[in-house]
């Protein structure tokens, strides 16, 4: 039986953002160094999950959309994780956050309607997107740090 690299990393990237998450509501404050270790473990899967799979072939429309699916639970679950260990953070940003969802379900919504299927991007903008993510995430964890939530 053939190992899938790229598919075990993505497999875990979705265990890292599960356990964030328990982490996040069990620990609270004291989960704030796990979950950031687990974030940026987390990227780096989602680095070496493409890399790996142009490497060895293994690329595919479905290993894609996988990828992509599990990175937005991932980063979701990640912001989820801020809102459990500092509420207040989100709350103040409450009107941000609701675009930032709002644009998502567009840019999800009319991909399904033009092209019947979920959007998988693999830009280069979404690689840095990712990067900006980890980031602020980390930064709001560890000393809620507004500027880099505000950049990004």
């Amino acid at each position: 039986m053939k190992i899938n690299i790229p598919f075990m990393l993505i497999g875990l990237r979705l265990v890292f953002g599960i356990l964030n998450l328990f982490l996040a509501l069990t620990w609270k404050e004291k989960a704030i160094i796990p979950i950031s270790i687990l974030i940026v473990v987390g990227l780096l899967t989602d680095i070496f999950d493409g890399i790996i799979a142009r490497k060895t072939n293994s690329s595919s429309v479905l290993l894609r959309r996988l990828d992509s699916q599990v990175d937005m639970v991932f980063w979701v679950l990640s912001g989820v994780c801020v809102w459990i260990i500092h509420p207040a953070i989100i709350e103040t940003n409450l009107t941000a956050i609701y675009l930032l969802i709002a644009m998502e379900i567009v840019c999800y919504v009319t991909s399904l309607l033009k092209f019947k299927k979920e959007t998988c991007t693999h830009a280069l903008l979404s690689k840095v997107w990712g990067l900006s993510l980890c980031a602020t995430i980390i930064g709001l964890l560890i000393n809620q740090n507004q500027l880099l939530l505000d950049i990004c």
